[in-house]
């Protein structure tokens, strides 16, 4: 497979881009928020997004009308 064979998306959170088909799948599809983020993204806020990704998300599911889920009991919104 050559390079212009590959599909590339870029992380909704942090705009890096990643490989995600064509079996190879380096990001993570969100139902809740219908986003879809790269793995480094994914892995490092298993415990709900950073504050500094949340306007960038809340932004989408305002843009998507998707109610804001309720934040977990540290006050940051749910990975999932």
């Amino acid at each position: 497979m050559n390079n212009s064979d590959k599909i590339m998306l870029s992380c909704a959170t942090c705009g890096q881009q990643f490989q995600f088909g064509r079996n190879v799948y380096d990001g993570k599809f969100i139902l809740i928020y219908k986003l879809t983020v790269c793995r480094t993204c994914y892995s490092n806020n298993h415990d709900g997004w950073a504050p500094h990704y949340e306007q960038k998300i809340l932004m989408h599911i305002k843009e998507q009308g998707i109610s804001e889920p309720k934040r977990n009991e540290d006050g940051l919104l749910p990975r999932e």
